[in-house]
């Protein structure tokens, strides 16, 4: 056992098993209080749940992307809002780690911005490629850096993927090679500290899961990030699920798969909008984004 944050060996059992499988364990390094799996899964593992879209076949029976699409809007256009804040103009370079199935990218490029995509999984990079009507890159920022996209981006965005990385400074020390001088990142990660964990044993048994190696408080990102060479680090929350999911959860003891609710009805918006700027601002919403400089 080895921290893949401080290389500490000493370490706290956390979770005996997560939701898709009972042989992995979750510990917290007792120097940096980082939470991540025991064993991490080996290469060859992890890229057979990129290549086979592992990951969401452990949630759908049947995998619908135009359905998935749909349910993720709400998603996919708060991102595209927060990015743009961040591009000087529609001629900087923008690279998305972890398309996924090309949502992101796809209205990026129709607002006419100049956006490429980066995915290792095969089945989501062809997806992606079709959805989005270009090329989308394969390589593996674990493993190399290609010398023609040194210092090529202004901004870098990686929405719901640093969670899977089993090196993570590695990783975002050779996307920073990627950026401009004055480049910026973007990282959307879950949040360790969700209030949801506290309040729900089924959400904490379902949270753990074999595909994130990584769960990160507001603290631990940052010091990531700080470890790996950015500056001027700022952290927000996002409260992604409604009241009425946090709701759901408390009474029918299990997530809503298929109807996800992002948003309440108009009736009780106000109620919702409390319920999320509450946990945002005690930073303890289901999600936290990083904004960093190199």
């Amino acid at each position: 056992m080895k921290c893949i944050i401080c290389g500490g060996k000493d370490y706290k059992l956390v979770k005996k098993g997560v939701r898709d499988n009972p042989l992995i364990n979750v510990v917290k390094c007792n120097y940096c209080s980082h939470h991540q799996l025991f064993p991490v899964p080996e290469s060859h593992k992890i890229n057979e749940i990129y290549d086979n879209d592992k990951q969401v076949k452990s949630i759908y029976e049947v995998i619908d992307v135009d359905a998935i699409r749909v349910k993720s809007i709400t998603d996919t256009e708060r991102r595209v809002e927060l990015t743009k804040k961040y591009i000087t103009s529609k001629e900087s370079r923008v690279l998305d780690v972890g398309t996924g199935y090309g949502f992101f990218v796809n209205i990026m490029k129709r607002y006419g911005y100049d956006i490429e995509g980066l995915e290792i999984g095969n089945e989501r990079r062809k997806i992606a490629e079709r959805m989005c009507n270009k090329p989308i890159y394969s390589y593996n920022l674990l493993e190399d850096v290609p010398v023609a996209e040194l210092l090529k981006y202004e901004v870098i965005t990686m929405f719901q993927m640093l969670e899977h990385i089993t090196d993570i400074e590695l990783f975002l020390c050779n996307a920073r090679e990627l950026l401009q001088t004055q480049g910026k990142i973007i990282i959307e990660v879950p949040n360790l500290k969700d209030h949801m964990l506290s309040i729900s044993e089924e959400y904490k048994e379902f949270f753990w899961q074999e595909a994130h190696i990584s769960y990160f408080s507001p603290e631990m990102l940052n010091q990531v990030l700080t470890r790996s060479g950015f500056k001027d680090i700022h952290i927000f929350g996002v409260q992604r699920y409604s009241i009425e999911n946090m709701f759901h959860w408390s009474l029918n003891k299990k997530p809503q798969i298929y109807s996800t609710s992002y948003n309440t009805a108009d009736a009780f918006s106000w109620i919702d909008e409390y319920y999320k700027n509450e946990l945002v601002k005690e930073l303890k919403s289901d999600t936290i984004i990083a904004v960093a400089y190199k």
